[in-house]
């Protein structure tokens, strides 16, 4: 492995009725990271487990790649952000397309928030119950990163010293996570009786605007057809077509676009960028 494995002060393993063995060489991670936080905190986890470099793939990266990851995998990380207590897009159709490979599998989820999590580090194997797929539930870890949204004057951006006291504090926690599944304790940060909070407070509010407008990009006369936004979409939403960005109602709202756009010209919830997140 190129990176090297985080060794944090180890702590006891709790009495746990699942502890499904994790063995470096036989785990992989899936992710999605709209603006980097999530690829930040899985990779950390990744470390921490001794998985391999390699078996740490991104669902936008070539799909030979995932399934050479998941072929001899016993444990299967599966990280995302949270939106509002509602699955990614992205994560979801990944899942349901993909989900053969997930059979038999120990699923460790990690979910990124900014605010509140509630009961998002158990929206992936919720699915997977839908679909029927066969697993073992292993773990469900929260882990709170800086702020995406740049485009809503109520959101202030996340200031350069919170934002590094907010890293710090999630090295140490996916660091011990790690710790503590390698010594067969099982962690849930999400609770089943979290769900009906987690409706009433976001995801009532979000799946009704996704339903109503969810390709509600707006591009504005200050773009310059630089194409940017075009070749980072995770979803190949956007388009470049005589000078113009088209868009194909595949948007997942992961304010990549809007927060890279060097014009500032996009905008998802707001109608102007307030200020812009590159990531950790």
């Amino acid at each position: 492995m190129k990176w090297g494995v985080v060794k944090p002060e180890a702590k006891p393993a709790t009495e746990s009725t699942v502890k499904p063995a994790v063995e470096a060489g036989r785990s992989a991670a899936l992710y999605f990271s709209g603006t980097g936080n999530t690829r930040y905190a899985v990779r950390r986890l990744a470390q921490g487990l001794g998985m391999p470099e390699a078996n740490v793939v991104s669902v936008e990266d070539d799909r030979r790649l995932a399934a050479a990851a998941l072929a001899t995998a016993d444990t299967v990380v599966i990280a995302y952000p949270n939106y509002m207590c509602v699955l990614p897009k992205i994560m979801s159709d990944y899942l349901q397309q993909h989900r053969a490979r997930l059979e038999g599998k120990s699923i460790i989820t990690l979910v990124t928030y900014a605010r509140f999590s509630f009961d998002a580090d158990l929206l992936a194997t919720r699915l997977l119950r839908k679909l029927r797929v066969p697993f073992t539930e292993h773990s469900g870890i929260a882990i709170q990163m800086p702020f995406v949204i740049c485009d809503m004057k109520l959101l202030r951006p996340t200031e350069a010293e919170a934002a590094t006291e907010l890293r710090a504090r999630a090295d140490a926690k996916l660091d011990e996570c790690a710790v503590r599944i390698l010594g067969g304790d099982v962690i849930h940060d999400g609770r089943p009786w979290m769900r009906p909070l987690a409706f009433l407070r976001q995801r009532m509010f979000y799946q009704s605007r996704i339903q109503k407008d969810f390709s509600g990009l707006r591009v504005n006369s200050s773009c310059i057809a630089c194409g940017s936004c075009v070749r980072r979409c995770p979803t190949e939403n956007l388009a470049l077509i005589d000078g113009r960005i088209e868009q194909a109602g595949r948007c997942t709202q992961c304010y990549r676009c809007a927060n890279l756009c060097p014009s500032q010209a996009i905008t998802l919830w707001g109608r102007a960028v307030q200020w812009q997140y590159k990531g950790p």
